[in-house]
């Protein structure tokens, strides 16, 4: 049963205006994993910006808003085939198994904006 949805959209320029800004802006927000794979890419900003967008539309269809959770601790991945998904930590995968949700995320990009939707559901 769909129980949320949340949708995202980031423009590229902007992101990528405090990642030259602002050296802990990095630290802050994405993982490890995150930051070594978008910095593997030409136009880095531009995944920096797809998965922004993903952390934000997950906290909307959680219905929580982005100050509950650590953004550091919503962590965007891809599958071999590309597919993007949630790995998550802390005080955010604890509401997710309490709740007994799961997020399905989808992500796209193009030369100027990131977008993100993501899907709650549940089994009740």
């Amino acid at each position: 049963m769909i129980c949320g949805i949340g949708t995202d959209i980031q423009q590229i320029s902007d992101l990528e205006r405090v990642l030259t800004k602002d050296g802990l802006f990095l630290q802050k927000v994405y993982s490890t994993q995150e930051i070594q794979y978008c910095k593997k890419h030409r136009n880095a900003a531009q995944h920096f910006a797809a998965r922004w967008a993903a952390k934000e539309a997950l906290v909307k269809a959680l219905g929580t808003g982005i100050g509950k959770f650590r953004l550091k601790d919503i962590s965007i991945r891809n599958k071999e085939n590309g597919q993007p998904y949630f790995v998550l930590y802390g005080d955010v995968k604890k509401y997710i198994e309490q709740h007994d949700l799961t997020p399905l995320l989808s992500v796209s990009h193009s030369a100027d904006y990131a977008v993100s939707t993501v899907v709650v559901t549940t089994r009740f």
